[in-house]
């Protein structure tokens, strides 16, 4: 199967043909995926997924003339780091992430694009995600190996809560998970006490109830 990558350039005709593309030619028997739990409402609502990504693309190019100085100063931090290796990249814009937003839980499920984010200085679990995922595409990640990845997370015996997290894989086949609650990226094999539901290749556009079983297996 054949995939457009995004360059570092940050293009956006790169990014909407790269969307575009994989949503057209991708077939899900080919994947390996398995449902295992309903998907949430908020996550199934197709109306809401339109309005993400068109919000997105709107925005995408227009970062670096923000009139908030947060989103200004995060895509110029994130071209300062574009020539540095991958693993580098994903510490240093997590880093430059927890010191632009603070963690605030919200009413429903409403999904915030980085520039909403970080212009408003807070957002949930999901939000920290997106502004992870749109960082890797600016450091020229391939797209068809970044996902957001949601499910149940648990700690001290608590009932498990929904949870979201951002999973990236790197050229050298090593996949990180990058997740608010634990302050730093962390390898696949170290994300403890969570339990995927689904996975949302963040090149395909397209949204799946769906568990990717070879990520599964590596939490």
């Amino acid at each position: 199967m054949s995939w457009v990558k995004r360059t570092s350039s940050g293009s956006i005709t790169a990014l909407a043909a790269a969307l575009v593309l994989a949503g057209a030619s991708f077939n899900a028997a080919e994947a390996r995926y398995e449902v295992i739990f309903k998907l949430p409402n908020s996550f199934a609502d197709k109306t809401q997924q339109h309005q993400y990504y068109n919000r997105l693309l709107k925005e995408y190019q227009g970062y670096a003339k923000s009139s908030s100085a947060d989103v200004r100063a995060w895509r110029a931090f994130l071209t300062t780091i574009e020539d540095q290796p991958q693993e580098a990249q994903m510490k240093a814009f997590y880093k430059e992430t927890f010191s632009l937003v603070k963690y605030q839980s919200e009413r429903g499920d409403v999904w915030s694009t980085p520039g909403e984010t970080i212009a408003r200085g807070y957002g949930d679990c999901d939000d920290y995600a997106h502004v992870y995922i749109v960082s890797a595409y600016f450091g020229g990640f391939d797209i068809e190996k970044i996902w957001m990845v949601a499910g149940q997370v648990s700690a001290g015996g608590s009932k498990p809560v929904g949870h979201a997290v951002a999973v990236m894989e790197i050229d050298d086949g090593r996949q990180f998970v990058l997740d608010n609650l634990y302050g730093r990226v962390v390898p696949d094999s170290e994300h403890k006490r969570f339990k995927p539901v689904y996975s949302i290749n963040a090149g395909q556009q397209m949204f799946y109830a769906l568990v990717n079983t070879a990520l599964a297996e590596a939490f």
